[in-house]
């Protein structure tokens, strides 16, 4: 099996890790069901998580089914994003530290711009939140649309049932999960594996970049929040491709997912008043936008030594052959 599909063409590859990934899903999602149903005696893991479609309120779980989501979360999470991007590195005959780009670390300079590229970046793509959000489809298609925003509304009450917390202990374990498991977890495959393989197939780092950070946004099931999504995983993308290093999009990762994990904590403990999901500021939006290109042009001439993008960071090989860090 070792190195088994390393000569595949890779789009072959690719459809591949999606037949490795719906499988592993559909394993840890009955693994996930025992686990939980025998540390909670009694508790009916699928009806549980097929109710979080028809709730009206985050009230309508209680704590002690939340934090059985949250295992559910975890364990689902580890299958299908850490085993699936581990396992596919061992498919194509590769070490996952070299493969996933593990070993290299990003400059301190680096590690340290990402902290504030994050928090400029949440500005403006604050704006760009809002904006998708008032989006509509055309009348033709309004079930489609009151579809989607079921599907939002209730994406926005699993979020809830997740995050509300009032205690530290509530706080590290949501930490753990949404910024330490996901944030691995997804640039591991998103980045590490999907983002890798299409750029080494075409030799187009671009073109590598947006659509990995399109299926990252598109697996969430958000239409309403796509684009700000979009714009994350792009960022990421490029943070990974400067660096080449995946240490430098699990950071970003962290932070920002931690950001918001920490806010909604001050809000529930009445630190901050108010909701922090209402409209932003536009005006806020648009002056961070500059800052965000700068600090990204900073963290590039630190990572990369000022290369162009495109001058020669790439060395392109269909024989399996690994990718430069020049």
């Amino acid at each position: 099996m070792l190195g088994s599909i390393r000569h595949i063409h890779w789009l072959g590859q690719l459809l591949i890790l999606a037949g490795v990934y719906i499988i592993t899903e559909a394993l840890f999602v009955f693994l996930a069901n025992g686990i939980i149903n025998a540390m909670y005696p009694g508790m009916d893991t699928t009806k549980l998580i097929l109710s979080l479609s028809t709730i009206k309120s985050a009230d309508e779980i209680n704590d002690v089914e939340a934090s059985a989501l949250k295992w559910y979360q975890a364990i689902t999470s580890l299958g299908r994003f850490v085993l699936v991007s581990l396992f596919f590195a061992e498919l194509l005959g590769e070490k996952p530290g070299d493969f996933l780009r593990l070993k290299k670390t990003p400059t301190i300079n680096g590690f340290i711009l990402i902290p504030f590229i994050i928090i400029a970046a949440s500005f403006s793509i604050a704006v760009i939140d809002d904006w998708n959000a008032g989006l509509h489809l055309p009348s033709a298609w309004s079930s489609i649309e009151d579809t989607m925003r079921l599907w939002e509304q209730q994406a926005i009450i699993q979020t809830d049932i997740f995050l509300r917390t009032e205690t530290i202990s509530g706080l590290l374990v949501n930490i753990l999960v949404i910024c330490v498991i996901a944030g691995i977890g997804e640039e591991l495959l998103f980045r590490g594996v999907l983002q890798g393989l299409i750029e080494k197939g075409t030799g187009k780092p671009h073109l590598a970049i947006w659509v990995s950070a399109t299926l990252f946004s598109a697996i969430h099931l958000q239409f309403f929040g796509f684009f700000p999504r979009l714009l994350l995983g792009a960022l990421n993308g490029y943070l990974f491709y400067y660096s080449r290093s995946l240490w430098a999009p699990i950071w970003a990762h962290f932070i920002n997912n931690l950001l918001t994990v920490t806010a909604i904590f001050l809000t529930h403990r009445g630190v901050i008043q108010g909701d922090i999901t209402e409209s932003s500021n536009i005006w806020f939006g648009l002056i961070a936008a500059p800052f965000v290109f700068l600090l990204l042009y900073l963290y590039r001439n630190k990572e990369s030594h000022g290369k162009r993008l495109d001058a020669g960071v790439l060395d392109v090989r269909q024989d399996g052959g690994e990718l430069s860090d020049e």
